[in-house]
């Protein structure tokens, strides 16, 4: 498991998440974007009047009940303010 970042124009969040997403985080997080959010089983769920409507914490969801889970991701940390130098070269993505 490793650390990643994950924003949606807000706090950033820090996550452990299993090496493979970590590792090609951005990869994970455009075929959510891209696909699964519109073709997904729930895609019902996140589309309104035709728009997508999501964030972190449905990134995650997707995460553990789709792509891993027998390895969830789980939260760490918030920042509400900036990030701290110690993170800021960890993985990231903002939605």
């Amino acid at each position: 498991m490793k650390e990643v970042l994950l924003s949606a124009d807000g706090p950033a969040y820090l996550y452990l998440v299993p090496d493979e997403i970590a590792d090609n985080l951005e990869k994970y997080c455009m075929d959510f974007c891209d696909r699964w959010i519109w073709g997904g089983p729930e895609s019902s769920r996140f589309i309104i009047n035709n728009v997508a409507c999501y964030g972190v914490d449905d990134f995650i969801y997707y995460l553990n009940k789709y792509v891993c889970p027998d390895e969830k991701a789980r939260l760490i940390r918030t920042f509400t303010a900036s990030v701290p130098k110690q993170y800021r070269f960890h993985p990231y993505f903002n939605f």
